[in-house]
């Protein structure tokens, strides 16, 4: 498969990547696995229009898909999830995954979300927006009421690697890895959930999943190949959940 050397678009202050990378699609001048990646968002985006915190220094990034399956699907925010914490992990960066579409980190503290992702179809355009807390996370108070981790940046955690780079200098170092790590198309179809389950967290817990208000409990096994959770009921049954809100289960993290 033929994949041109990327092209990225740097801007200042923007308000937001992912608009910018819309307008550039538009106009044919952003090509799949070009991106575009910003100093700060005025309106930065996360899950369900939330705003999403943008100060100088953090990563803030739009990068275009390949319009070909499992992008086009609706667990592409999942997919794009198996493939960037492979790469940052490739870096030396010890990123896991909360379902459906968090980075985190786990420490002696915890576990903590340090980046997201969304998806957004523009005109026949498939546009993954990366966020990641670098140099700043947002205060606690800040966070959504219900918010299932605290937020915590990566220069909390006294990486070298964190040290020594820039968000804008980790981003060209992964999107070259991310496009290696991809290769072939048809072996990342098959490939990404059993990536996503290797690093997901909670795999084995029991968790709850509220979707439209409803909860479902169960042992959390992995993705299955829709992108859902995969949850082993009290009744010994296994059901895939495509959707809905992940946590542990009030008796599992007492």
């Amino acid at each position: 498969m033929f994949l041109h050397n990327p092209l990225i678009w740097y801007y200042g202050q923007v308000t937001s990547c992912l608009d910018v990378g819309a307008n550039l699609a538009a106009t044919g001048r952003l090509e799949p696995w070009d991106s575009v990646l910003c100093q700060s968002q005025t309106q930065g985006r996360g899950q369900m229009r939330r705003t999403w915190i943008s100060p100088p220094g953090n990563l803030y990034a739009c990068l275009r898909l390949p319009y070909v399956e499992p992008f086009t699907q609706d667990c592409a925010a999942i997919a794009v999830g198996a493939l960037l914490v492979t790469g940052l992990r490739d870096l030396g960066l010890e990123i896991l995954l909360k379902w459906p579409n968090d980075l985190v980190v786990s420490s002696s503290e915890g576990v903590a979300k340090v980046g997201g992702i969304l998806i957004e179809e523009r005109r026949g355009s498939i546009l993954a927006g990366i966020g990641v807390n670098y140099v700043a996370s947002p205060p606690s108070e800040s966070l959504r009421k219900y918010a299932q981790l605290p937020a915590k940046a990566l220069c909390d955690l006294d990486l070298a690697l964190v040290r020594q780079n820039t968000s804008a200098s980790l981003w060209l170092n992964l999107v070259r890895v991310v496009i290696s790590t991809y290769k072939d198309g048809q072996a990342f179809k098959n490939l990404w959930p059993q990536w996503f389950t290797r690093y997901v967290i909670w795999r084995g817990r029991e968790v709850e999943i509220v979707e439209h208000g409803v909860p479902l409990q169960g042992i959390f096994h992995g993705i299955g190949p829709k992108g859902g959770a995969l949850l082993c009921t009290a009744q010994g049954s296994v059901v895939e959940v495509t959707g809905g809100s992940l946590q542990l289960a009030r008796c599992a993290s007492c």
